[in-house]
């Protein structure tokens, strides 16, 4: 794997990249009722999260998430400065380009799309270990400058593996000029606005705790979550 800088929001323009900041939520149909009477639905999709890694999970380890959602690779390098002022928060770059993550991961042969990208992760090692389909509701929070997904989650079949669960995430929309702060307190009053309470994890999280709690325990011991 490449050494590379980490990218701070605000700090790069290249395209195939999209800085994010975030905060989890727990959801109830209270919070949603909350929601859905102030703002309107901006869109629905569904999708597959295929997450890979190495059999050590030594990507997982150092917070860098490679997943292909649908058909599609990206890349998640963490900026640190977020998540390691506060565990309620998380900030990452998302690479989107294929070429830049062959080369991140130091890939040794030529990828130019999906599918060779594909062959050269599973040629170096790396194999999945979550899948989950997503149903996401989506509203756009004008007044905030914010982006709030609600996830319904779940694996597919309905065999003794079954895991479901409900998450919300609330999504700082980067501008020109925007920072870090500006984003963390906005999500934070939005949050406090509405009384929603921390979600201590995500979907991969709660479902590697209920289903690989092996893996969980060695990224909290990671610090991790």
């Amino acid at each position: 794997m490449q050494n590379q800088n980490h990218i701070g929001m605000g700090m790069d323009d290249n395209p195939n990249h999209v800085h994010e900041i975030e905060s989890k939520f727990t959801v109830t149909d209270e919070v949603i009722a909350m929601i859905e009477d102030v703002y309107l639905t901006d869109k629905t999709k569904k999708f597959v999260d295929v997450y890979f890694d190495y059999d050590d999970n030594s990507l997982t380890q150092a917070n860098i998430w490679l997943r292909m959602r649908d058909k599609e690779f990206e890349l998640k390098l963490p900026n640190g400065d977020i998540s390691l002022e506060n565990k309620s928060f998380s900030s990452y770059t998302e690479i989107l380009s294929v070429n830049e993550i062959a080369t991140y991961l130091d890939l040794k042969q030529p990828c130019s799309d999906t599918i060779t990208l594909l062959q050269a992760i599973k040629t170096k090692g790396m194999n999945p270990f979550v899948s989950l389909l997503t149903n996401r509701k989506s509203y756009i929070l004008y007044d905030y400058g914010l982006k709030v997904d609600i996830d319904r989650v779940h694996t597919e079949g309905e065999d003794e593996m079954f895991f479901d669960c409900i998450i919300g995430e609330v999504e700082f929309i980067e501008k020109e000029g925007s920072s870090p702060r500006e984003a963390i307190e906005l999500i934070s009053k939005f949050k406090q606005d509405f009384n929603l309470d921390n979600a201590p994890y995500g979907k991969v999280a709660l479902y590697l705790q209920a289903r690989k709690p092996e893996v969980f325990n060695l990224l909290q011991s990671k610090g991790l979550w």
